[in-house]
Formats: C-alpha cells, sequence, structure tokens
C-alpha cells in the first residue's frame, strides 16, 4: 500500500515539467522556444517518471513497455495540450472577425 502511493506521489509530480512549459509558452509565444522547454523540461520531467518506475516495476520486458508506453504518451501530452490551445485561440480569433463583419453582437460567456 505505501509503495503504490509513493509512486503515485512521483508520478505526478512528474506533471510539474508540464505546467512549466505550458505556462512560459503561454506567456512567451514563440514555437522554437516551446519545443527547447518541451524537450528539456518535458524530457527532465518523464526521465524522473520513468526512473521512478524502473525501481519498481518486475521483470525486464514488462518494465520496458511501462517506461516506454509511459515517456511516448507522457510527451505527446504535452505537444497536443500546446496545439489544442491553439486551436482554440484559431476559433477565437475566426469568430471574433465573424462578429466585427456581421454588426450582430454575440452573447458573452
Amino acid at each position: 500500500m505505501a509503495a503504490s502511493w509513493v509512486s503515485s506521489v512521483l508520478l505526478g509530480y512528474g506533471l510539474f515539467g508540464h505546467c512549466v512549459v505550458l505556462l512560459i509558452t503561454y506567456n512567451i509565444h514563440f514555437h522554437f522556444l516551446f519545443y527547447v522547454l518541451w524537450l528539456l523540461c518535458g524530457g527532465l520531467s518523464t526521465l524522473r517518471m520513468v526512473g521512478a518506475l524502473l525501481s519498481r516495476t518486475v521483470g525486464q520486458t514488462p518494465r520496458l513497455l511501462l517506461c516506454g508506453t509511459l515517456s511516448v504518451l507522457h510527451m505527446l501530452f504535452l505537444f497536443y495540450l500546446h496545439f489544442a490551445y491553439h486551436k482554440i485561440l484559431e476559433g477565437r480569433e475566426r469568430r471574433g472577425s465573424d462578429r466585427e463583419r456581421s454588426g450582430y453582437t454575440y452573447p458573452l460567456y
């Protein structure tokens, strides 16, 4: 019971790198900066999670499958969050230009 609790805490801290990358690239919007931080902060937090699971997983094949899958999903999740945010912004900008063109005032919510 205690070992699973410790693993959960370590895996939760692995998302801290995602928060740092998203916070910085939200305020300073350069794609090159995102890619650098994605590899640096996202990669380091992924390595931290993989290191925590390597020491707790029994068997070489399950260890390889678990850590490989986790690292790919962890890095792609940050990539997805960044570009999903771009889609939301593009939709807002398009809706704003439609609003100005039509003269109709849409409710704000």
